[in-house]
């Protein structure tokens, strides 16, 4: 409860019309939280009651709680031509969502693909990139070793490929010391262990961080790296996947349904534009847009529901 009201008051303190004011002396008339894990089912109803307590309003009434990716379909939920919206985040880990027009004008959602988590997914998003980086890195790292311990190492043995140079040299920049061999235990040892939890956040956090260098690798002057292009295009062919599976099963007519992209790797111009190119080979979205502050977008939602009451 301590953080929720932390991050009210941050959210107070950005709007112009409550800035330097505590958010127990706001009246609210409508809110709108949208978070991650909200949807478990041991902690949604928690939430709600220490929402509608900090905020004074019952949800359902004038409270609105919802998973955080819920709030992007308002992106483009005011456009009418549309009867669906397709949601897909890539940030870390990847997951796409479809909703249907509803009866208030609305989106609801319909269905989800992806969202496995990095055990099991997460193709396409931060950690799937820096995976497959860190794997090659990591291959080429342990022959270079047993060539050298063998005795048949050559001199074309001695550098690392280009993509896997720049890998270890992301890391170098945090642990000076970090030699090839060295690099598994850098990616998951953690700097100071607390717990197994935090241990495995941390090093999840280390592998998609790799992400950026593979991004970076693949606009180089020369054309960009191969290693990193078959990376980048490996992983946008999984999120066309997710969003494939939706508008399939769905049975989406995407010339009337809105495309909505969010997450880290969504802001990067490279890998968004290469995610519609590879999308436009096989459907036609009727409106294509990137989320950059959900937030606001979700507000400006509300602000509009208010006036239609009002009205």
């Amino acid at each position: 409860m301590a953080v929720m009201s932390t991050a009210i008051q941050e959210a107070t303190d950005n709007c112009e019309a409550t800035r330097g004011r505590q958010f127990q002396a706001v009246k609210f008339s409508a809110a709108w939280v949208g978070m991650a894990g909200y949807e478990r089912p041991a902690l949604s109803p928690l939430i709600d009651a220490a929402l509608a307590d900090l905020l004074k309003l019952r949800v359902g009434q004038g409270l609105r709680v919802t998973a955080d990716i819920d709030l992007l379909p308002t992106t483009v939920a005011e456009d009418q031509s549309l009867d669906a919206a397709v949601v897909l985040v890539a940030g870390t880990g990847s997951v796409a969502m479809s909703y249907a027009r509803a009866k208030d004008g609305g989106f609801a959602r319909s269905a989800r693909a992806g969202g496995w988590g990095y055990l099991l997914g997460d193709d396409g998003g931060g950690y799937g990139l820096g995976r497959e980086a860190l794997r090659r890195a990591l291959r080429q790292a342990d022959l270079h070793r047993m060539r050298s311990e063998s005795g048949a190492a050559t001199p074309n043995d001695a550098a690392l490929s280009p993509l896997a140079g720049a890998v270890l040299e992301h890391f170098k920049k945090q642990h000076p010391a970090c030699r090839p061999q060295d690099l598994l235990s850098t990616v998951l040892m953690p700097d100071q262990p607390t717990s197994d939890a935090g241990a495995a956040q941390g090093a999840t956090k280390r592998i998609a961080s790799v992400a950026r260098v593979v991004l970076d690798a693949v606009r180089t002057p020369d054309g960009g790296d191969a290693e990193a292009r078959t990376i980048v295009e490996a992983g946008t062919a999984s999120l066309a996947e997710l969003v494939a599976a939706l508008a399939e099963t769905q049975a989406l007519d995407t010339r009337r349904c809105g495309l909505v992209l969010a997450g880290g790797l969504m802001q990067d111009d490279e890998y968004r534009g290469r995610l519609v190119d590879a999308l436009a080979n096989r459907w036609q979205f009727a409106r294509v847009e990137t989320v950059r502050q959900p937030a606001v977008d979700g507000a400006r939602c509300l602000q509009r529901e208010l006036r239609r009451a009002l009205n």
